[in-house]
């Protein structure tokens, strides 16, 4: 394809792209989430490589409802399709395509999340030459309430705006979170109960409850049962809890990690595909309302993000946010900044760098 006039994005669906090998000219952008999951760790991948790409998110779906596909009951699809965020000059597929080559575009989880990015002044997905110090601007239009902005410079977390309100209420947040590799096909079934001991669990509320799979149940009063599907996107509960402030809220999560397809029968007729999992971590999460307003209780369990959360829900303040920050740090060479937005209802969005070149 070299030579034409032709856009390729690598992604992760059914065989995730090798990442070895990429051609700038054919590919300006890579695919951060769509029906699959979200794989934020492919586009750390192209950053650690290097590589100076715009971020966009995908359906992958195969199922002709574009920018609205849900994954059914498919066990290798755990989230809606995702979305792309593009700045064009016309709503026409050769300014759309001019734009994806240009990197000015946006990921999200399927969010209509707008967001503008500069950087210098100097907008998303240009490259220019900087001085030792960069200002990034953001600004933010969310579907929902904004939780959190992250501001990065290549691999590097520089700062981070919390928009949520502190927790005055008794409304108790459980969140599972990972994948089960950096692979396609690296979903997580998360299978457990939270249990309030002599307290009572009252309204409840999902998280990114995307697959048809995911469920609760109420066992009694003051337990449930938590059956979740999702891949590379923290998805939970909130509940109301009441009677007794001090009751110990009791999380017990087992993961199942998702470990690709395998193949029946022994190569002598044509295989059956089917998706094999393995037996993962168990967890056990517990605290007071009162030791939640200190902060939140989380276990992390290492690779891809895998970890389950247990804190006080913060309030929502608004879908609104602008923000301006200033690195004194910029590095020698090219540095990527770039832009993750994370909503209280999970909802996120990737915004493509702008990369600041600095020169001795």
């Amino acid at each position: 394809y070299r030579g034409t006039d032709t856009v390729i994005t690598p992604h992760v669906g059914g065989t995730h792209a090798n990442l070895e090998w990429h051609d700038p000219s054919l590919e300006p952008v890579i695919e951060v989430t769509s029906t699959h999951g979200s794989f934020e760790w492919i586009l750390k991948e192209s950053i650690e490589r290097g590589y100076q790409m715009g971020f966009v998110g995908g359906n992958d779906c195969h199922t002709g409802r574009a920018g609205d596909d849900r994954p059914g009951y498919q066990e290798r699809r755990y989230s809606k399709g995702g979305l792309t965020g593009i700045y064009a000059d016309k709503l026409t597929l050769k300014s759309i395509l001019e734009a994806m080559k240009a990197k000015r575009v946006y990921a999200t989880t399927g969010a209509r999340i707008r967001a503008v990015v500069t950087v210098d002044g100097h907008f998303i997905g240009e490259k220019y030459p900087c001085g030792r110090e960069c200002e990034i601007k953001v600004d933010v239009e969310g579907t929902g309430a904004l939780e959190r902005i992250e501001v990065y410079r290549g691999l590097n977390l520089i700062h981070t705006e919390v928009i949520s309100g502190r927790p005055t209420g008794n409304k108790v947040r459980v969140l599972w979170d990972g994948a089960s590799r950096w692979s396609s096909y690296s979903g997580i079934h998360w299978d457990g109960y939270v249990d309030v001991a002599d307290g009572q669990i009252g309204d409840v509320r999902t998280i990114r409850f995307d697959s048809p799979r995911s469920n609760y149940e109420r066992i009694s009063k003051s337990k449930l049962s938590l059956n979740g599907w999702a891949c590379g996107y923290p998805s939970g509960i909130v509940f109301d809890l009441s009677k007794s402030a001090e009751s110990e809220i009791s999380v017990v999560m087992n993961s199942s990690l998702i470990v690709g397809p395998t193949f029946a029968a022994h190569g002598e007729k044509d295989a059956l595909r089917r998706m094999s999992h393995a037996p993962g971590d168990s967890v056990r999460v517990s605290g007071t309302l009162t030791q939640l307003q200190n902060g939140p209780m989380r276990v992390n369990l290492g690779h891809s993000n895998r970890s389950v959360t247990l804190d006080l829900a913060p309030e929502p303040v608004s879908d609104r946010y602008q923000l301006s920050v200033v690195d004194e740090d910029v590095q020698p060479g090219v540095n990527p900044y770039w832009v993750k937005i994370i909503q209280q209802d999970m909802e996120m969005a990737w915004v493509s760098p702008v990369f600041a070149d600095r020169i001795g």
